[in-house]
């Protein structure tokens, strides 16, 4: 459990790192009077603000600080998903399958015929939509590879 709350701080301490140096970034750049020192003024108070957060988070994730068991902070329950959710997601899969055994078969002929066209490719990129994108990407490495090889050679306009 200290693991996380040691990320948490140093995710914190990293804005607050950050901020500072967008502060000195800004300062630099800008130097024009009354305005400047008004928004100056303003991040100080942001970043003090800030600084006191991190110091609060410190405290925290320090070891032996109290714990507190209380369902304020407690994640919120999930809630199983709809039986819509569900039904949609299976017709999303279904979809994705469909889609990749065409797209499969067409790069199949393609390898088969030796030629990579222009529909083919309009055709791919259509189905590119339903197919998940590691699918996509391997089809699309399959037909690079397949042309790198000299097995298939593509319609130039």
């Amino acid at each position: 459990m200290h693991g996380g709350r040691g990320i948490v701080t140093g995710f914190v301490a990293g804005l607050a790192v950050m901020g500072g140096a967008v502060l000195l970034l800004r300062d630099d750049v800008t130097d024009t009077g009354a305005a400047d020192s008004g928004r100056a003024a303003r991040m100080e108070g942001q970043l003090q603000r800030l600084e006191e957060a991190v110091g609060r988070l410190s405290a925290l994730a320090a070891p032996g600080a109290p714990v507190s068991n209380s369902t304020a902070d407690a994640p919120p329950a999930v809630s199983p998903p709809s039986p819509a959710v569900l039904a949609e997601e299976a017709e999303r899969k279904r979809a994705e399958a469909r889609a990749s055994v065409a797209a499969n078969t067409m790069v199949d002929q393609a390898l088969q015929a030796g030629q990579w066209t222009r529909a083919q490719q309009r055709e791919l990129d259509l189905l590119a939509a339903d197919l998940g994108g590691d699918e996509h990407g391997r089809l699309l490495a399959r037909i690079s590879a397949a042309i790198n090889r000299d097995e298939l050679q593509i319609e130039l306009p």
